[in-house]
């Protein structure tokens, strides 16, 4: 049965993206979305509509895949993003392509993303796709990422969080000309003030 007065919905988990399209289907009013999708599906999930009232969604996918992008297609409406993404990187074209075709109305993007077995080469080579125009002079939307121990965390720069924002690096790059990785240790001690925080420089981090 269908609830037509719910406008707000945080799911603990959800293990399958064809059960919450199922569950958008039910609350057709819905305006904002908090879920943690620990998914197991197959990528050949197909969505099998449109969402339209939503406007805002906060998710943690741990077990992304394609799906995931397929899935953001289905809300055309949406001004708010919040996401973070394990064991997947998307990659700034990628992004920029989908926000363009499917996202139009997009006004705030938080993100988060990790992948281990990651190199330096290739950490230069991901943060440089966020460096074009439609990333720093139409939307502002700076990004920074940190390269620990082959392990790659990627984020835009306002998404500040002391669990997952490293307190060293081997490698530390910003589309941000003014930002650096002291200022991204101000900032996490600024939300987390610990007795003893290190924070060493790599080299050329200055």
């Amino acid at each position: 049965m269908a609830s037509w007065s719910l406008q707000h919905l945080s799911l603990a988990y959800c293990f399958r993206w064809s059960v919450l399209d199922q569950l958008l289907h039910y609350t057709p009013n819905l305006r904002s979305l908090r879920v943690h999708m620990h998914s197991w599906d197959p990528e050949d999930y197909i969505p099998s509509s449109f969402f339209p009232t939503l406007i805002k969604l906060t998710i943690v996918a741990s077990r992304p895949s394609v799906n995931f992008l397929r899935f953001l297609q289905t809300l055309p409406n949406l001004r708010y993003v919040d996401a973070n993404v394990y064991n997947m990187l998307i990659d700034g074209h990628q992004w920029q392509r989908h926000i363009r075709a499917h996202l139009p109305y997009l006004q705030t993007l938080h993100f988060l993303m990790k992948s281990d077995s990651v190199d330096a080469d290739q950490a230069e080579q991901l943060i440089d796709t966020f460096r074009g125009p439609f990333w720093t002079k139409e939307h502002h939307w700076f990004v920074r990422c940190f390269l620990q121990h082959n392990s790659l965390h990627v984020r835009t720069v306002e998404k500040s969080d002391r669990f997952f924002d490293p307190p060293y690096a081997d490698l530390f790059r910003s589309t941000n000309p003014h930002d650096s990785l002291p200022k991204a240790c101000e900032q996490l001690i600024s939300i987390w003030r610990p007795q003893h925080t290190r924070c060493s420089l790599p080299a050329g981090a200055h």
